[in-house]
């Protein structure tokens, strides 16, 4: 095989993991909007995390992870919580909407960066964490289900910046 054929392959190659991706978030979407207007829904959905993502989960948690799934009981958590009229609004914390709800997908697969979360009954939860443009910072905070190595949302909850 000649260089350009590698290259037209290894093309080929990223424009499917790319449509995989793009794909798989448009469905978490309808999922999240289903669990939002509490139409019936499956308790989760898997969604697939680029390669980068996970390297960076690995940094941050000290190891890998193999799947990870928005769950409808986060979504719900999160919602009664920081969602509108939701028990957790503050000055500093504003309520999610419904458009920050279906950011999940966009920041779980490209956090601005990721943080080790707490330890909770001996699991560990990572924080993927996007900057907005209107100065908010989302925070998705999934925790280890059956393992260290499967994880599931548990929570969200939006910060004005500090600068």
């Amino acid at each position: 095989m000649n260089k350009s054929n590698s290259n037209n392959q290894s093309q080929t190659q990223k424009e499917k993991e790319y449509r995989q991706l793009t794909d798989n978030a448009r469905n978490a979407v309808v999922f999240i909007q289903k669990v939002l207007t509490g139409k019936k829904t499956k308790e989760n959905f898997n969604i697939l995390l680029p390669n980068w993502v996970k390297q960076k989960v690995k940094l941050a948690v000290g190891f890998e992870i193999n799947s990870h799934k928005i769950s409808k009981n986060g979504i719900i958590h999160a919602k009664k919580g920081h969602g509108i009229g939701g028990t957790k609004v503050t000055p500093q914390s504003p309520a999610l909407t419904d458009a920050d709800f279906e950011l999940f997908p966009y920041i779980l697969q490209n956090p601005d960066y990721i943080e080790k979360g707490t330890i909770n009954k001996g699991k560990q939860s990572i924080r993927y964490v996007r900057l907005l443009p209107d100065g908010k910072i989302v925070y998705v905070e999934s925790e280890a289900h059956n393992s260290n190595e499967d994880f599931v949302t548990k929570t969200a909850w939006k910060e004005k910046s500090t600068g």
